[in-house]
């Protein structure tokens, strides 16, 4: 049977060591590598095929997310912290699996579950949908990185994919489609207004109605226009009131 090559990225060589020993007992897991700064982990995914990275989040004087966008779209991250109440609402509220330090066996024993089975924790209130303060994950196909939710203006429809546009003129192609973004965007600040594009309502230049026609206009671009669709004119102007 094929095992699943994973890299150990922790500053601390006994939680490596640590975590190592518990994947030991996972016939279906070899750790091909350790690393413990952003630039060996770098050296390490360069040199080795790696399925799977198991990543610190605080390293000494860097960040695990400094590493993410470094990672190829294809590979699995599995998220390893202490104890941080934002970074852990990141990982829940976009569905991404994550272990906190120290390690209990059962819940590292669920998150190599989920990595097998390729399942995904999902959201299941309306306090783990995706907001305005909070971090966005994009899985693109060459990377993967977070960014504030609070930077996106809009996005919009490709098919089974979507792009993200942002404040700062960046776009993204994520593998998400629009029906699975409205899963998880709250929809008191993301709404979408038509079958193709999702809005950032805190991102809304000007809204206009000129007769049965209800069009907004987003910041930081004339390009960035849209209609809204009939069926959804009065949610709009609900959730736009809502606002002020």
């Amino acid at each position: 049977m094929s095992k699943l090559k994973a890299l150990i990225v922790d500053d601390e060589r006994l939680s490596r060591l640590d975590l190592k020993t518990r994947l030991s007992a996972y016939q279906e897991i070899r750790v091909v590598a350790e690393a413990d700064s952003v630039s060996s982990a770098l050296s390490a995914l360069n040199e080795q095929d790696i399925d799977v990275v198991f990543l610190d989040i605080q390293l000494s004087g860097e960040s695990g997310f400094d590493l993410l966008p470094k990672i190829k779209g294809s590979m699995r991250v599995i998220f390893v912290t202490a104890h941080d109440d934002y970074a852990c609402r990141a990982f829940e509220i976009n569905a991404l699996d994550y272990i906190l330090k120290p390690i209990h066996p059962k819940r590292l024993d669920d998150s190599i579950r989920r990595l097998l089975e390729s399942g995904i924790l999902v959201p299941k209130t309306s306090d783990q949908l995706i907001s305005h303060s909070d971090l966005l994950y994009l899985a693109l196909d060459e990377t993967q990185l977070f960014i504030q939710a609070k930077e996106v203006v809009c996005i919009i429809s490709e098919g089974n994919r979507s792009r993200v546009h942002t404040s700062d003129h960046r776009q993204f192609v994520v593998r998400k489609s629009l029906k699975e973004w409205e899963k998880v965007l709250s929809d008191r600040v993301f709404l979408r207004i038509n079958r193709k594009v999702i809005i950032s309502l805190y991102q809304i230049d000007r809204a206009e109605r000129i007769s049965s026609r209800q069009t907004v206009t987003l910041k930081g671009t004339a390009q960035l226009n849209f209609l809204v669709s009939r069926r959804k004119i009065s949610l709009f102007n609900q959730r736009l009131s809502s606002l002020n």
